[in-house]
């Protein structure tokens, strides 16, 4: 009997004890979830600042690009207008079509 009854407080210490660490590990993986979705939030706004922030560095890349694309336009054309210009002064001094050699 007494065998027993020392068998039976055995496993109710042992359901008691897995009853608390069950509990604990329950609260300790509620936490858990808690620390991992505020870090997905926290991740969430930080990818959408660096999205912005490259959106932001595409428009003002392409307006240099733009920019330059326009200078060098207006240089070249400048410089085959004056090329132009050379070009005619010397082969039209006499008002004629090219020089006589």
């Amino acid at each position: 009997m007494e065998i027993s009854l020392f068998i039976i407080g055995t496993f109710i210490s042992i359901i008691v004890i897995m009853v608390i660490g069950v509990s604990i590990n329950y609260v300790a993986f509620k936490s858990l979830k808690e620390e991992v979705d505020k870090l997905n939030i926290a991740s969430d706004y930080g990818f959408k600042d660096i999205y912005k922030q490259l959106e932001n560095t595409q428009q003002e890349l392409h307006s240099r690009i733009t920019k330059t694309e326009q200078s060098v336009v207006r240089h070249t054309d400048s410089k085959v207008d004056q090329l132009e210009n050379k070009i005619k002064r010397n082969f039209d001094l006499y008002g004629q079509q090219g020089k006589p050699y």
